[in-house]
């Protein structure tokens, strides 16, 4: 949820709490009460999908960054073999792919950029075995460096396929957030008006509850609203 998401969050909670408080009055009237029972089956499905869509978000590009940072140190050794012998040989093709260092390796680059680099020289490893064995590294030990640098990145691939799912639910929560808000605007702002000569106090809290405070992103999506709307942003 963004900030202003969770902010209007806060709001629908205390309009809730304030509708759910004053029930016997709501009930005397079956239009209010119909509206003001679909706008908390409305905040009940906002929550379940704001929870569902924080869940997914957690840690979506975290596992790729960190399969990178631990191949980064597994590819090092091939890199600095590789960049000798282009160097004693003017091989300017090989040395352009292995000549980052190790310090823009680690940090200085997109990990699209660093996976590329990556793969580009695992491959010229692969490519020449002779001059690999040449400094104890056999043909099965770059093997094995492929094999693990093809299992992390396709993990990495494996978590990355939820970000259609992740992308439906934040679309499906700023839908229901705008529907939520519309079902207030045309609907229930409308129809507490049938209260207000009546039960003056319901009225004026209901509207109070209508103000959206600024939560500054500190709001438990989990937790229910206090009582009596003593919900305040921190």
């Amino acid at each position: 949820m963004t900030n202003d998401q969770l902010n209007q969050f806060g709001m629908f909670r205390r309009v809730n709490s304030t509708l759910t408080e004053k029930a016997a009055v709501i009930s005397l009237i079956p239009s209010l009460n119909e509206q003001a029972t679909l706008f908390a089956e409305n905040l009940a499905d906002i929550k379940a999908t704001a929870i569902k869509y924080n869940d997914a978000a957690k840690g979506k590009t975290k596992l790729k960054h960190n399969a990178i940072d631990e191949m980064v140190d597994e590819v090092i050794p091939l890199k600095a073999v590789l960049k000798s012998y282009a160097k004693q040989n003017n091989d300017e093709v090989l040395l352009a792919k292995v000549s980052v260092s190790p310090s823009v390796l680690r940090a200085g680059l997109r990990d699209e950029e660093r996976t590329n680099i990556l793969e580009d020289i695992i491959a010229e490893a692969e490519s020449h075995p002779e001059v690999m064995a040449n400094s104890s590294i056999t043909p099965e030990m770059v093997a094995a460096v492929r094999a693990k640098y093809d299992a992390l990145m396709n993990a990495a691939a494996e978590q990355d396929t939820g970000f259609n799912s992740r992308k439906a639910l934040r679309i499906s929560l700023g839908e229901k957030i705008r529907n939520e808000n519309e079902l207030l605007r045309n609907h229930l702002d409308e129809l507490i008006e049938l209260i207000k000569k009546s039960d003056k106090q319901t009225y004026d809290q209901y509207f109070a509850a209508r103000v959206i405070l600024d939560y500054g992103g500190k709001i438990s999506i989990e937790e229910d609203a206090p009582a009596e709307n003593t919900e305040q942003p921190a």
